[in-house]
């Protein structure tokens, strides 16, 4: 999470704070509970500061099923280390808020490392069936000898980041990961350029008629 985001949640977080303010008494009664273990601590801590945690974990996860889960398991987990809570530190709402936050931030960081993991698996399958099947108007007019002097002339009409990518891959099977690697730049920038070199290329050849499809 960049820190202008986590500035901005523990803007909101104050703001709310002053618009609503924790009632002292309350929260002293729920600190007490939870240092004495008092049985029914997360059903009665659930009630009061359910609300509230939820408006902690939204603005991070926007995701209902996910903020539930944060805010069960933050409550869950100050009824069984009870031991962590400091009331010299601050409020009993304060400690949950801040295991909130932190829990949302852990869980959208495991979020979007699945996604790029997701995304790097399909890029590869992408490009392994892209090397076995070249398949594509694109890739059909490269490899025919007739037209290689006409899309050679249309692939040097493309601006020069692209040209080379397209060599690299088309011309001298690199993957985009051998690409990146000698261009010195990351694999998300070789696959863009990638896509948009040969959608250009695509419309060019397109745009000649069928008799080269």
């Amino acid at each position: 999470m960049r820190l202008m985001e986590e500035l901005m949640m523990k803007t909101t977080i104050k703001k709310q704070t002053r618009k609503n303010p924790v009632d002292q008494d309350v929260d002293q009664e729920l600190a007490t509970m939870l240092c004495n273990r008092t049985p029914g601590f997360v059903d009665r801590v659930y009630q009061v500061y359910g609300p509230r945690l939820r408006q902690v974990v939204w603005p991070v996860l926007h995701d209902h099923s996910e903020m539930e889960d944060v805010v069960q398991d933050v409550l869950l987990h100050a009824d069984r280390k009870a031991e962590q809570f400091d009331s010299q530190r601050g409020t009993l709402f304060s400690w949950l808020s801040t295991l909130a936050r932190r829990r949302a931030i852990d869980r959208l960081r495991q979020r979007m490392a699945r996604q790029r993991a997701k995304d790097g698996f399909q890029a590869e399958q992408i490009d392994q069936t892209e090397l076995r099947q070249p398949e594509s108007t694109v890739e059909r007019a490269a490899n025919t000898h007739d037209l290689r002097h006409l899309f050679s002339r249309l692939l040097e009409k493309l601006p020069q980041p692209q040209q080379e990518v397209i060599r690299m891959k088309y011309y001298r099977r690199m993957s985009q990961r051998e690409i990146a690697q000698e261009m010195n730049t990351s694999a998300s920038t070789v696959r863009t350029r990638i896509e948009l070199g040969m959608q250009k290329l695509k419309n060019s050849v397109e745009a000649l008629g069928d008799s080269i499809a």
